[in-house]
């Protein structure tokens, strides 16, 4: 994508592997125009979102969710595994990254939101910076050994890291600051909160 605002009324669902969106710099811009909605749903491996700002703005937006699709019934494993996320600038949304993991389906296994990487991304003026969600149903392997490499969250920001479930998830040169705004998802601005 080139350098640009690209306005975005519903969310841009990758349902395939091997996709990479890909803007020119931090000024390809894509913004929220509705209240509730997700920026970029990522359901596919080996691919991921590279160099780029993604704008909230109105109430409730998420900006990416490495997740399952909106559609994803369980009957079938769902994999959100290999992906690279680099050079993000996220702001203005409720939460700005969230991941997830299908459940395990008897006869085929555990879904998975594995060895994904993140790095070098900003998140300023978020509620929560990033959520590692419990799996789909509640039931299978958690969001495991993603990588999270300087990912700065802070600046007006209420909830750092919350993870629910998971293990193995690595965070090496994260910072923290000015984690500090409101009262929601944590009752005290805290930078990584463990459920």
């Amino acid at each position: 994508l080139t350098t640009g605002t690209y306005p975005l009324d519903r969310e841009l669902v990758v349902r395939s592997d091997r996709v990479r969106i890909v803007g020119e710099s931090l000024a390809t811009i894509l913004r929220a125009t509705t209240a509730g909605q997700t920026l970029i749903r990522f359901s596919g491996s080996h691919g991921g979102v590279e160099n780029m700002a993604l704008q909230g703005g109105p109430d409730g937006v998420t900006a990416l969710r490495i997740e399952p699709a909106t559609d994803y019934n369980g009957k079938q494993t769902a994999h959100q595994n290999y992906n690279r996320f680099s050079n993000l600038l996220i702001s203005g949304c409720r939460d700005a990254i969230t991941l997830q993991a299908g459940p395990t389906v008897d006869g085929q296994g555990d879904s998975g939101c594995w060895y994904n990487v993140l790095d070098t991304i900003v998140i300023i003026y978020c509620a929560r910076g990033i959520w590692l969600k419990s799996p789909v149903s509640g039931r299978g392997s958690s969001v495991n050994r993603n990588q999270f490499y300087s990912v700065r969250i802070g600046q007006f920001v209420n909830t750092g890291i919350q993870i629910d479930a998971g293990d193995t998830n690595s965070l090496i040169g994260c910072s923290f600051e000015g984690i500090s705004h409101g009262n929601s998802p944590s009752e005290t601005p805290t930078a990584i909160v463990i459920h």
